[in-house]
C-alpha cells in the first residue's frame, strides 16, 4: 500500500504543472483525474493545483495551491495545505488554510483559517481566523478572529475577535471583543468589549465595556462602562458609568454614575453614585449620591446626598440631604436638611431642616427648623415660621442670624415663632407676629390671628 501511494506521488509530481496537464480516465468528462487538469467531472487528484477551471465532484489536492483565480470547484475540496479557488461550492477542507478570492457556499475549514475573498454563505471555521472579505451569511467560528468585513447576517463565534465592518443581523460573540462598525441588529457580545459603531436594534453587551455609536433600540450593557452616542429606546447598564449622549426612552442604571444628555422620555435613570439628565425627564432619576435634570422633570428624583432639578419638577423629590428645584417644584418633597426651590414649591413639602422658595409656597409645609416664602398658603408647621435663621451675609450689612421673610400669610402657621407681614389665617406659638394687626395685636404670645 505505502509503495502504491509512493508510485502516485512520484507520477503526480512527474507531471508539469506550468500548463493544464493530467492523464484523465473519464468518459465524456466524467471520471478520473490525476494531474492538473483544468476541468473534470468526478474524482480529481493533483499535487500542485494551477490554472484550474473548473471541477465538479471531488478535488484533491496534495500540496499547496497555486494562485487559481479562475477555478470554480463544486463538491469536495480537500488540500494537505488548502484549497485555493475563485469560488468554491461545498464542502472545503485544508489542513492549513482555505482560500477563494470571491464566494464560498457551503462548508469552510482551515487549520489555521478561512479566507474568503468575497461572501461566505454557509459555515466557515478555523483555529485562527474565519474572515469574509464580504458579507457573512452563516456562521463562521474561529480561535482568533471571525466575521466580516461586510455584513454578517448570522453567527461569528471567535476567542480573540467577532468583527462585523458593515452591519449584524445576529450575533457577534468573542471572549476578546466583539463589534459592527455600522448598525447590529441582533447580539453583540464580549468579555472584554462590545460595541456598534452606527444604529444597534438589539442587544450589545460587554464585561469591560459596551458601547453604540449612533442610537440604541434594545439593551446595551457593560461592567465597566456603557455609552450611547445617539438616542436610546430600550436598556442602558454600565458597571462603572452608563451614558446617553441624547435622548432615553427606557432605563440607563449603573453602579457609579448614570447620564443621559439630551431628555429622559418615559423611562428610568438609576446609579448608585451620581445620575443626571441634562434637558428634560418624564420618569424616574434615582442616585445613591445625588441625582439632577438640567430643566423639567415630570416624574420622581430621588438622590442620597443631593437632588436637584434645574427649572420645574412635577412630582416627587426625595433626599436624605436637600432637595432643590430652580423654578417651580409641584407634588411631594422630603428630604433630610432641607427643600428649596427659586419660585414657588405647590403640595406638600416635608423636611427635618427648613423649607424654603423665593415667591410662593402652598399646601403643607412642615419642617424642623424652619419655613419661609414671601407668599404662603396652606399649612406651615416648624420652629420658626416666616423667618430665615442662620448667618446671612448682605452686601454692605453685618451677619444677621434673623431675617424677616414672609409678605403674605394665608392659613394655619405652627411654631415656636411665627411672623407675617400680613396675615389671613391662625398663628400657634410661643411667639406670633402679625403685621397688619393693630399695634397692641401684633405681636401675641400662643394665639394669633387675622381675617
Amino acid at each position: 500500500m505505502r509503495h502504491s501511494i509512493a508510485l502516485l506521488v512520484l507520477a503526480l509530481q512527474a507531471i508539469p504543472i506550468h500548463a493544464a496537464e493530467s492523464l484523465d480516465l473519464a468518459i465524456r468528462g466524467w471520471g478520473l483525474s490525476l494531474g492538473n487538469s483544468s476541468r473534470i467531472n468526478g474524482l480529481r487528484i493533483n499535487f500542485v493545483d494551477h490554472d484550474v477551471e473548473r471541477v465538479t465532484g471531488v478535488n484533491l489536492t496534495l500540496w499547496k495551491a497555486r494562485r487559481n483565480p479562475d477555478a470554480l470547484i463544486r463538491g469536495v475540496s480537500v488540500g494537505l495545505v488548502g484549497p485555493y479557488a475563485r469560488r468554491l461550492d461545498g464542502i472545503a477542507l485544508g489542513g492549513v488554510y482555505t482560500i477563494t478570492e470571491q464566494d464560498m457556499n457551503g462548508i469552510a475549514f482551515g487549520g489555521l483559517g478561512v479566507d474568503v475573498g468575497g461572501n461566505l454563505n454557509g459555515i466557515g471555521a478555523g483555529i485562527g481566523g474565519a474572515i469574509a472579505v464580504g458579507d457573512l451569511n452563516g456562521l463562521a467560528v474561529a480561535g482568533i478572529r471571525s466575521g466580516a468585513r461586510g455584513d454578517v447576517t448570522g453567527i461569528a463565534l471567535s476567542g480573540g475577535l467577532a468583527v462585523a465592518e458593515g452591519d449584524v443581523d445576529g450575533l457577534l460573540m468573542a471572549i476578546g471583543g466583539a463589534w459592527a462598525k455600522g448598525e447590529a441588529a441582533g447580539l453583540v457580545l464580549a468579555s472584554f468589549g462590545a460595541a456598534a459603531g452606527s444604529d444597534a436594534s438589539g442587544i450589545v453587551l460587554g464585561g469591560i465595556g459596551a458601547g453604540v455609536g449612533e442610537d440604541l433600540k434594545g439593551i446595551v450593557a457593560g461592567g465597566i462602562g456603557t455609552g450611547v452616542g445617539g438616542g436610546a429606546n430600550g436598556i442602558v447598564l454600565g458597571g462603572i458609568g452608563a451614558g446617553v449622549a441624547q435622548d432615553l426612552t427606557g432605563v440607563v442604571a449603573a453602579i457609579f454614575g448614570a447620564g443621559v444628555g439630551h431628555d429622559l422620555n418615559t423611562g428610568v435613570a438609576l446609579s448608585l453614585g451620581g445620575t443626571g439628565i441634562g434637558n428634560d425627564a418624564v420618569g424616574v432619576i434615582v442616585g445613591g449620591a445625588g441625582a439632577g435634570v438640567g430643566h423639567d422633570l415630570r416624574g420622581a428624583i430621588a438622590g442620597g446626598i443631593g437632588a436637584g432639578v434645574g427649572h420645574d419638577l412635577t412630582g416627587l423629590a426625595v433626599s436624605f440631604v436637600g432637595v432643590g428645584v430652580g423654578h417651580d417644584l409641584t407634588g411631594v418633597a422630603l428630604a433630610g436638611a432641607g427643600v428649596g426651590a427659586g419660585r414657588s414649591i405647590r403640595g406638600i413639602a416635608l423636611s427635618v431642616g427648613g423649607i424654603g422658595a423665593g415667591d410662593e409656597l402652598v399646601g403643607i409645609m412642615m419642617g424642623g427648623v424652619m419655613v419661609f416664602a414671601p407668599q404662603v398658603r396652606g399649612i406651615a408647621v416648624s420652629a420658626v415660621n416666616g423667618i430665615t435663621v442662620g448667618g446671612t451675609y448682605l452686601p454692605g450689612d453685618s451677619q444677621r442670624w434673623f431675617e424677616p421673610v414672609n409678605d403674605r400669610f394665608t392659613g394655619l402657621s405652627i411654631g415656636l415663632i411665627n411672623y407675617s407681614r400680613q396675615l389671613r389665617g391662625v398663628q400657634l406659638g410661643l411667639l406670633n407676629f402679625a403685621g397688619n394687626n393693630p399695634p397692641w395685636a401684633r405681636l401675641l404670645p400662643f394665639v394669633n390671628a387675622h381675617f
